[in-house]
């Protein structure tokens, strides 16, 4: 255990990418595994594994069971549930908000289950497709020394299918567009791109190419 927390600690020395604080998800992920083994050590030492505790735990194990299989599935309905009490409509984001609601943020970097992605809930295929094929139809048709603004959800693909000829510049969800573009302005880039969905009304941007649901947005300075 030692040694995978020294991994992990390490591991951003060689990637800088991954380091605190972008993702620190990723460290709570790792510590599903020490938890798991102290709630298994805990669960002997207080002796909840005896015959006469056996059924709740049952019922503790088909509780935990079922949540993980509606996650994994993708049939748990979370994100139906949290526009129904909202009252909000489901629908992309939109990136000059100031923030996004708990599902939105969350779903940037890690999907709504183990069926979706980052990009999507519904179609994921497809809007993966799109994605790639938008950021391909970029890298053929940008400038040299053209910005990607590059939202963390979009982050890994635009990594892997634009050339270096093609800055990215990768930021939070949790950051609005404008803020973006503001620390931008002063160093008078003329080809700024922005990789987004489709039919999204954007200040200052007007769409170049469309590919389903995933657009490829200029800037208008």
């Amino acid at each position: 255990m030692l040694a995978m927390f020294s991994i992990g600690s390490f591991s951003p020395l060689v990637l800088p990418f991954i380091s605190f604080p972008a993702v620190y998800w990723r460290w709570i992920l790792i510590l599903i595994i020490p938890y798991s083994a102290y709630a298994a050590l805990g669960l002997i030492k207080y002796r909840f594994l005896r015959r006469r505790r056996r059924a709740g735990m049952i019922l503790i194990f088909i509780m935990f069971f079922a949540l993980s299989v509606g996650y994994a599935s993708g049939s748990l309905p979370l994100r139906g549930l949290y526009f129904t009490v909202t009252g909000r409509q489901p629908g992309p984001p939109n990136p000059s908000q100031t923030g996004y609601g708990p599902i939105e943020s969350v779903n940037t970097y890690i999907p709504a289950s183990l069926v979706a992605s980052s990009t999507s809930v519904d179609n994921v295929a497809g809007v993966i497709d799109d994605c790639i094929g938008s950021l391909m139809w970029l890298d053929r048709n940008a400038p040299k020394d053209s910005l990607l603004l590059a939202e963390e959800r979009f982050t890994s693909w635009a990594r892997l299918y634009t050339s270096e000829e093609v800055r990215l510049i990768l930021y939070s969800g949790l950051t609005p567009i404008d803020k973006v573009l503001n620390e931008l302005r002063d160093r008078r880039f003329e080809n700024i791109y922005l990789i987004w969905y489709s039919d999204v009304p954007l200040k200052d941007f007007r769409e170049v190419y469309r590919q389903g649901a995933i657009s490829i947005y200029k800037y208008r300075a």
